[in-house]
């Protein structure tokens, strides 16, 4: 029911995100072409690492404390003032470095130290786009979907058209300077939308921070640092080895496949993120919680896979329609990513499941490893097969990431019942005393053997207790 009251709330986002996402997908193709798009994705890659250094530790930690104390009105406002000023006092250090490293940065990023400029106005932006996501976790930790859902929604529409008309009129520079302002647009839409509907009071914001909240805050960041910076890292290297191998348009190409999965992708994660991180938070009875991660988790992967098939499918009219012709090759990258993405939507929804369960040391483990197989992997098979090799790495990696996933929740996902089931052929094929014990304990707390036994013992005859 929660799954599906999310869903419902996060439709008109979703879709309105995937349409845009298409056309922005589209305007930067025909405009930019393959170069423009491998730079507008290292400078997307940048946020990312703002956002895992941080805003996606700030915003986790408010969005489940928030949670946990919605009917704690003083503790809610208490986590929100914290979070606040934790924010601020980074994004300002981070905006500091950024201003000083302006030159380099530009050099590395963008192979030209002229665009200086952009990484100078992420300085004066940065504070904005931190603080954004804190406020929109703050909503959806009070479960106000339809809030959230609304200032996405109006804020993705204004970036979305600044992107369009400053793309068009002044190249890649316009395009990275709308992709900074429109990241940044979010808070001032945020912000007064919040006030209207009551949400914030004055003393949200200058309420003295509580150093206890302020330190478990601080515990969330080694898992948004882990989660956020590894992957944006490890792509600034495979897009740069694919560079240096085959040119900055090879690099395009796979950039756009990329892409694709981006916008779908996106629309998931989102509709997931809209109600899951805070509803797996406040489920403490076993059964329930296995059922919940069980179910969500299969549904994660079905919808994902019906539409990585459909866009398998439709391969051709998408490059067509999407894209232009001059992205032809990129058709040859399509199996593999599509594979992957189902792996990765699936370990996201997992992944959730181990930060809200406080399995920190797994997160942070997985976070780092698998994103560095992925990089082994490209640079393993990169020079002898080609381009092909990053969209394998990309699929092998997430898959080995999911069994890993499933072995860290293995006591949360498996009820006895199912523990039953996955024991029972392995006792049959190799019987011994101790698995025959094992088997019928799980069955003894099994609701369906249960019920089996339960004729039994009306007669007097006990089997397996």
């Amino acid at each position: 029911m929660a799954f599906r009251r999310a869903l419902g709330w996060g439709t008109m986002q979703s879709l309105l995100r995937m349409a845009l996402g298409m056309i922005s997908v589209k305007i930067t193709a025909s405009y930019l072409g393959p170069s423009g798009v491998a730079l507008i994705a290292q400078l997307t890659n940048l946020l990312s690492l703002v956002a895992a250094l941080v805003t996606n530790g700030v915003d986790t930690a408010v969005t489940r404390f928030t949670a946990e104390h919605q009917d704690e009105p003083e503790k809610v406002m208490r986590v929100f003032s914290s979070g606040l000023r934790l924010s601020l006092v980074i994004s300002i250090l981070l905006s500091l470095v950024f201003v000083l490293l302006d030159q380099e940065l530009a050099q590395w990023l963008f192979r030209d130290a002229k665009l200086a400029w952009i990484i100078q106005l992420l300085a004066i932006a940065t504070p904005f786009i931190v603080i954004a996501p804190l406020l929109t976790g703050f909503f959806t930790g009070l479960k106000e979907f339809t809030t959230t859902s609304e200032i996405t929604m109006v804020s993705s529409l204004m970036s979305f058209a600044l992107f369009v008309l400053m793309t068009i009129k002044y190249g890649v520079a316009g395009g990275m300077a709308a992709i900074i302002i429109g990241s940044g647009i979010v808070f001032f839409v945020a912000l007064p939308w919040g006030i209207a509907k009551r949400f914030f009071s004055k003393w949200h914001f200058i309420a003295k921070p509580n150093k206890k909240i302020v330190l478990r805050i601080l515990r969330f960041f080694p898992l948004a640092v882990a989660r956020g910076s590894v992957l944006p890292l490890v792509l600034f290297f495979i897009r740069d080895d694919i560079i240096d191998l085959y040119g900055i348009e090879v690099a395009g190409y796979w950039q756009a496949v990329w892409r694709v999965s981006e916008v779908y992708l996106a629309v998931l994660s989102s509709t997931l993120s809209l109600y899951f991180m805070a509803h797996i938070s406040s489920i403490s009875e076993p059964l329930m919680l296995a059922r919940e991660i069980r179910s969500t988790a299969a549904k994660m992967f079905l919808l994902t896979a019906i539409l990585a098939l459909g866009i398998y499918v439709l391969r051709n009219f998408i490059v067509l329609g999407l894209y232009t012709p001059e992205f032809r090759p990129m058709l040859n990258l399509f199996a593999y990513q599509l594979l992957g993405d189902v792996m990765w939507m699936t370990v996201r929804c997992l992944s959730m499941v181990l930060v809200s369960k406080d399995l920190h040391r797994w997160y942070v483990a997985l976070e780092i490893i698998i994103p560095v197989l992925f990089l082994a992997g490209v640079k393993l098979r990169l020079e002898s097969v080609g381009v092909t090799a990053v969209p394998i790495a990309y699929a092998a990696a997430y898959s080995i990431n999911l069994l890993l996933d499933i072995f860290a929740l293995r006591r949360l996902i498996f009820t006895d019942k199912y523990k039953a089931i996955l024991i029972a052929p392995i006792v049959l094929r190799k019987p011994s005393v101790y698995g025959a014990l094992k088997l019928f304990k799980l069955m003894n707390n099994n609701s369906l053997f249960l019920r089996i036994r339960r004729p039994f013992a009306q007669m007097g005859v006990k089997i397996w207790h």
